[in-house]
């Protein structure tokens, strides 16, 4: 069963954490600040990190 899905990186279960609208807290605080957090107590895989990151991008084509 899966439960909790942060809807941007895709972090599921445990692993995801509190959400907040929908983002667990990695994404949350990475669209919120600008620049990419990766809260230690929350494991990711190398693809989640990447979605993460990917926040910078769809972010700065907002500015455009």
């Amino acid at each position: 069963m899966i439960y909790n899905t942060c809807k941007t990186c895709g972090a599921n279960n445990g692993r995801a954490g509190l959400l907040i609208n929908d983002e667990c807290l990695n994404c949350h605080d990475t669209r919120d600040t600008g620049n990419v957090v990766i809260h230690a107590n929350l494991s990711r895989t190398i693809e989640e990190i990447q979605r993460t990151i990917a926040i910078l991008e769809e972010i700065g084509t907002q500015d455009e």
